[in-house]
């Protein structure tokens, strides 16, 4: 750290204007060091290391590994802001972090699903059996095919063999036949987007709408509907009874919200009953003003909703880079925007690897943040000493301190990379030991360029004798010309004389 502090220009500016004072017209002073002027009474030095109070002003080009250090465990930003800025200062510091956590590719891949995005309504019809909602229910193994009327709330329940789109095609058949034509139908994918189902709506004149996939909130009406029949199915099967009087009771009942039951908003007159009645209230009756009470009824369906929807509507242009979540391991993973849907919130989606297209609502995406290199946190200048490689030590004087031991590229073709350093207790006979660099140590493995092994590196001294060597084996120092004079036991081992105290 104090090697990159000296080679640092903004690092040799504020040194040099703490020890020789700040000039006098400060306005002259731009980039980095002018956003120190306000604070320069609380910089200090110490030991060749840049103070701002008891924090650490660290260099640019130590800026990126620290951000990396204190996301190596790939904690939130409230976790890591604590430990990094009350310890270490730089200008812009917090942004970084949240720019280095925010495109951290592990991160991105397993963050938290979308919340929920604000309530989209349908457009209500005005005309029953206008517009359609159409989906499958499965009870005990055999499906059911559920239509209901988007403007009367109508349900139409037809137990299938199968979920074919020929049987699709002969239901609605069965229902066109007595309601009409619909306008619309809203539908999920499979198997309403076949080329048969789509021959049969061109044939008879309706549109198809097809929600989202695995989005069934698109088309909720639908499964309202696909629950009510179930809970129908549950009631049928412990009761022994008929579904067709569950739905004819269902019908005759009025909706949420409304006094008017399906049958009434759907033909004008109640129908009869086991229930007692009389012949009076089975007379039509329309039902009139329906338009502004199902409107203020959604009005207030969605307001509910969106109470916790809090999610921000996200666009996305052709070409953009995605993350879409598998909706079956909830992980995240990369995609590209191929086109925009005709319906909100739908895009066409290629993944990347697999170059598989999916459609997908925004409800499955997120914006990608590409990884950051270090040059986007000023650190495109390599950490290296000159003709060997070194590991950097933050002094441990000042409050918060911390040491690291990271292996940093060497200025030799070869990149050595030395891994172990010296032991700080270890004894040695090295002369000129009270002027050894407190902050630069060698490593046990030198790199080619290096004469001698295990060594301190002194950049004041360069005549160090190679009598003057670390023996690795019995953690001892030696001179070589007193190893003869050593007493060995029979094994081999050593005699180390006590150690006395010198009074």
């Amino acid at each position: 750290m104090k090697y990159q502090t000296n080679t640092d220009e903004v690092m040799a500016k504020l040194i040099d204007f703490y020890t020789n004072g700040w000039p006098g017209n400060t306005n002259n002073l731009s980039g980095e060091i002018a956003h120190f002027v306000p604070m320069r009474s609380s910089i200090s030095v110490q030991d060749g290391l840049v103070f701002y109070e008891e924090k650490l002003i660290v260099p640019k080009s130590m800026r990126g590994y620290l951000l990396k250090l204190a996301h190596e465990t790939h904690l939130g930003y409230d976790k890591i802001k604590d430990q990094l800025c009350n310890r270490f200062y730089w200008p812009g510091i917090k942004s970084d972090l949240i720019n280095m956590i925010r495109s951290c590719l592990v991160c991105q891949t397993f963050q938290r699903s979308n919340m929920k995005d604000p309530l989209m309504s349908h457009s209500i019809p005005t005309i029953p059996f206008m517009k359609l909602g159409i989906d499958f229910a499965e009870f005990n193994s055999i499906d059911y095919l559920v239509i209901i009327d988007y403007y009367s709330r109508w349900i139409e329940v037809f137990k299938v063999k199968n979920k074919t789109v020929e049987t699709v095609i002969s239901c609605l058949k069965q229902v066109f036949c007595r309601f009409g034509i619909p306008q619309t139908v809203v539908a999920d994918n499979v198997p309403f987007n076949s080329y048969s189902f789509k021959s049969f709506a061109k044939d008879w004149g309706f549109d198809v709408h097809h929600i989202s996939p695995h989005h069934s909130q698109s088309n909720g009406l639908v499964e309202k509907a696909v629950g009510i029949v179930k809970s129908m199915l549950k009631k049928c099967e412990n009761e022994k009874s008929d579904l067709s009087l569950y739905l004819l009771n269902y019908r005759n009942s009025p909706v949420a919200g409304l006094s008017f039951s399906p049958a009434q908003l759907l033909m004008s007159k109640s129908l009869r009953t086991k229930f007692p009645t009389n012949s009076e209230s089975l007379k039509p009756r329309v039902a009139s003003g329906m338009a502004s009470l199902m409107e203020e009824e959604k009005n207030k369906q969605c307001e509910y909703f969106n109470k916790r929807a809090k999610n921000k509507e996200l666009t996305f242009n052709v070409g953009e880079k995605v993350l879409v979540q598998n909706v079956f391991n909830k992980r995240w993973e990369l995609g590209v925007i191929v086109s925009v849907c005709d319906l909100p919130r739908s895009y066409m989606v290629r993944m990347l690897g697999s170059n598989r297209l999916l459609r997908r609502n925004t409800i499955f995406l997120k914006k990608f943040y590409p990884p950051k290199d270090d040059s986007a946190f000023n650190s495109n200048k390599k950490l290296t000493c000159p003709n060997r490689s070194k590991h950097l030590e933050l002094s441990s004087e000042f409050p918060g301190s911390v040491n690291e031991n990271d292996s940093y590229e060497s200025s030799n073709p070869q990149n050595c990379l030395c891994d172990q350093s010296i032991p700080a207790n270890e004894n040695t006979n090295r002369r000129g030991e009270s002027n050894i660099q407190d902050n630069l140590v060698s490593q046990g493995q030198e790199c080619p360029n290096t004469a001698q092994e295990n060594i301190t590196y002194n950049q004041n001294e360069a005549d160090v004798t190679e009598a003057d060597v670390t023996r690795s084996d019995d953690n001892i120092v030696c001179n070589q010309n007193q190893a003869d004079t050593l007493v060995r036991t029979k094994s081999g081992r050593t005699v180390r004389p006590p150690k006395r105290l010198n009074l």
